[in-house]
This record gives C-alpha cells, structure tokens and sequence, in this order.
C-alpha cells in the first residue's frame, strides 16, 4: 500500500527517517551490548539494503499525475441494492412501513 499524502509532503520523508533511526539504534545497541560484531552489523545491513532495493524494483506502481489524483474510480462489479429488508427510521414498536406492508400481501413469500 502506497502512503498518500494528501495532507502532508513531508510524511514519508519522516516515516523513513523514523525507520532509518531505529534500525541504526539498533545496530548500535547490539555491538555496544556486546551481541554482535561489528561486521556482522554491516554484512546484516548490507543484505537487507540488497533484499530492499530487489523488493522494491520488482514492485510495479501506477503512475499518477496531480491533476488525475483523486479521479480515479474502482473498476470491477457493480453493487447490487440488498435483497434484506432492513429496519427502516419509520419502524416504530413492531408497526410494519405501508410500503412493506404492500410487499408481502403482493408476493406472500
């Protein structure tokens, strides 16, 4: 899913800086701690810049231009009206909305 900024240019700008401090702290943390070597770190970084560069060129998104945006309509099936008889504002203490009421003596099912 593609982050819209509609509100915001500077959103994903700081979705990914939040992002890259966390993975750095954490890198950090674990050869300060004394879990990992140092080029373990660096191998493991190296390895998911790679998978991410691979993964996101692979990925396909539709080109949007500014005056298109927001025009754009769901293709696929029509909604068809419900065929369940829903509680309509009229419905007061079980009384039954003349329309209804003109429905089922019409067709008794």
């Amino acid at each position: 899913a593609r982050l819209h900024t509609a509100h915001s240019h500077l959103a994903k700008y700081w979705l990914q800086l939040v992002l890259v401090v966390m993975a750095t702290f954490s890198c950090t943390s674990r050869v300060v701690d004394h879990r990992h070597h140092a080029m373990d770190v660096v191998v493991g970084a190296a390895i998911g810049i790679v998978i991410g560069m691979l993964s996101a060129g692979w990925m396909v998104f539709p080109e949007y231009d500014e005056c298109d945006r927001g025009k754009h309509e769901k293709t696929g099936k029509q909604k068809r009206p419900s065929k369940i008889g829903l509680i309509s504002s009229d419905f007061v203490l079980g009384a039954e909305v003349d329309s209804e009421r003109e429905l089922k003596e019409v067709s008794p099912n």
